[in-house]
């Protein structure tokens, strides 16, 4: 389940391939400037592959909305060897702000997508 943002056939590049560098970005200098600060807790970085799944699947079913912010909640473990990663996304479509808490689940042992689950939320 891959979806990547790129150029379209015209050369101009997609608002989702922006919004999803200008987030990246975003988390590195956050991150860098937490490990400046010696603070290893908040530069822990075992969520990332998650958070860009977690960024391209709402901007799929968002598409015409702009990432606003997003954080992390947290990681829980699960029976039988899966975990959940949870984040909470703010978009703004049109005069709508919003937001959306996403789950992502996945296998521990084989580092393997399972599933994506979407609730938005009006705050």
């Amino acid at each position: 389940m891959s979806r990547h943002y790129s150029k379209s056939a015209t050369g101009k590049v997609r608002p989702g391939f922006l919004v999803a560098c200008i987030a990246l970005l975003a988390a590195a200098v956050w991150i860098g400037l937490a490990v400046r600060a010696g603070r290893a807790d908040a530069a822990d970085t075992t969520y990332h592959k998650w958070s860009l799944i977690a960024i391209e699947e709402t901007k799929h079913k968002y598409p015409k909305a702009a990432l606003v912010d997003y954080s992390h909640i947290g990681r829980t473990q699960l029976e039988g060897g899966l975990s959940e990663e949870k984040f909470k996304l703010w978009l703004r479509q049109a005069d709508r702000e919003f937001g959306v808490y996403v789950t992502v689940r996945f296998s521990d042992a084989e580092d393997r997508l399972v599933s994506v689950d979407m609730r938005e939320t009006p705050r």
